[in-house]
């Protein structure tokens, strides 16, 4: 697998009427000059509730770190590959293993 920098991002999804969080999390990246905000932007479609990013992490090995979370958190998919189903503990322990991770990678590629 090829490696390039981007940013692996952490969406949570909020109820528009009740502000509440929901326990669906999309992990996904954006590389080059993309934004995470685009990207935001792309799932609000057609979907009802509030989309906001949880947390953002540069990597230079952004497909491998987002390979490597999807893989060790497929028994919480949802639908689609990139959607899971995280309670905030479990959300906060997984963007912390991404944050080791992407530090690893930015050691090992200087």
């Amino acid at each position: 697998m090829s490696q390039s920098k981007g940013t692996l991002y952490f969406i949570g999804e909020w109820d528009v009427f009740t502000g509440e969080q929901s326990i669906y999390t999309k992990i996904g990246i954006v590389k080059d000059e993309r934004e995470v905000k685009d990207r935001e932007k792309d799932h609000r479609t057609g979907n009802p509730r509030s989309l906001e990013s949880v947390e953002d992490i540069q990597s230079p090995s952004v497909q491998t770190l987002e390979t490597f979370m999807h893989n060790s958190l497929a028994k919480f998919r949802v639908g689609s590959e990139e959607w899971l189903q995280l309670d905030n503990q479990q959300l906060s322990k997984q963007i912390n293993l991404a944050m080791d991770l992407a530090k690893e990678y930015w050691r090992g590629n200087n």
